[in-house]
């Protein structure tokens, strides 16, 4: 590799099955040189891209979807000076299938995808939506509407569906094993909602307020019976019903004292 970069080829014996390579540079004695990269796979007569990534650095761990082939190739496309690659290893990983999340959008269409882990490896790839997509682009999701553990026999799901209420299960398939089920409870879609009342922040305030003084007044137990009869009493009716009683309780509390202390 020269100063502008360069590409390194590597060939085996025979095709192997791998999903990680691992690239190191000469730090120690070069510093970090290399500023972008890329590793191809020689697939059906021609060079396929499996990874992209920035800077190698100490080390650099590249995750991608198996692929199996005799021939890699690592091309250096962005570099501060001669890039120094002191080691370079390829592995397979056996990843568990990975867990599931099943989210609903306010027409009432139903997306089983796969779970963010929210965990940076610094990869990109230009065009893909997300990592995890990528890794798993080989995983089958299998799905149920009728609260049945899905199977291989189940639905496959392959795009957003139309459901109003029920519960979905899923489950995530590899070649060789499967991923835990998730479950979610769809209810009715947020488009045929009707609003039917408002509340301000004033009114909010005024109902803590409220809330905090049948507690005083009233006690833990009576409070409790209150709170649901609050819920039931909206708007200016309620408040003023709220303030008659808790006057009651403390103007009668007032009475009893002082008659204890006539007697």
């Amino acid at each position: 590799m020269g100063k502008d970069g360069g590409e390194l080829i590597i060939s085996t014996p025979s095709a192997v099955t791998i999903n990680r390579i691992v690239l190191q540079e000469a730090i120690s004695t070069h510093s970090e040189r290399v500023e972008k990269h890329a590793v191809d796979a020689w697939i059906e007569g021609s060079w396929k891209e499996i990874a992209q990534a920035t800077n190698i650095g100490y080390k650099r761990i590249l995750r991608f979807p198996e692929v199996t082939s005799d021939k890699f190739r690592i091309r250096v496309t962005q570099v501060r000076y001669a890039p120094a690659i002191s080691n370079v290893a390829a592995f397979y990983y056996t990843a568990r299938p990975p867990q599931l999340q099943v989210t609903t959008d306010v027409n009432g269409l139903v997306s089983i995808g796969i779970k963010e882990d929210g965990f940076s490896w610094h990869y990109w790839k230009s065009g893909d939506k997300s990592i995890e997509a990528y890794l798993n682009s080989g995983v089958k999701i299998y799905y149920t509407t009728d609260g049945s553990k899905p199977t291989e026999s189940s639905s496959l799901y392959t795009k957003p569906f139309e459901m109003h209420k029920g519960e979905v299960k899923a489950v995530a398939f590899t070649k060789t094993d499967k991923g835990s089920m998730v479950s979610e409870k769809i209810g009715i879609p947020k488009l045929t909602w009707k609003l039917i009342a408002t509340s301000t922040e004033s009114e909010k305030i005024k109902r803590r307020l409220l809330l905090m003084l049948t507690t005083i007044l009233f006690g833990p137990v009576i409070q409790q019976a209150a709170t649901s009869l609050f819920q039931l009493i909206w708007g200016k009716l309620y408040a003023e019903t709220i303030c008659l009683h808790a006057a009651n309780i403390q103007r009668q509390r007032h009475d009893g004292k002082r008659n204890a202390i006539h007697e």
